[in-house]
């Protein structure tokens, strides 16, 4: 996943604003989701992420993109 957030807001708040919109918005199209998360705990606590310095975000989502063709060469690639 790619986000692209403003200069002022903290990673830690975007992370937050992504778990808990999501988590909200799966347990409220999906109310079965509740028996198996009856906290509303949907995501784990902790986070990861990475930034990708001065490349733009079309740069970073071809990347992205082009990851499936890399891993299917990848795996044709056999170790003697």
């Amino acid at each position: 996943m790619i986000g692209d957030i403003p200069p002022v807001m903290s990673v830690s708040r975007a992370f937050n604003l992504l778990k808990g919109g999501s988590a909200y918005e799966l347990f409220r199209k999906e109310p079965k989701f509740r028996l198996r998360y009856p906290r509303g705990h949907l995501w784990s606590p902790g986070k990861f992420y990475r930034t990708v310095s001065d490349v733009n975000v079309d740069t970073a989502i071809n990347y992205v993109r082009n990851q499936a063709m890399a891993q299917a060469s990848l795996d044709k690639f056999v170790l003697t």
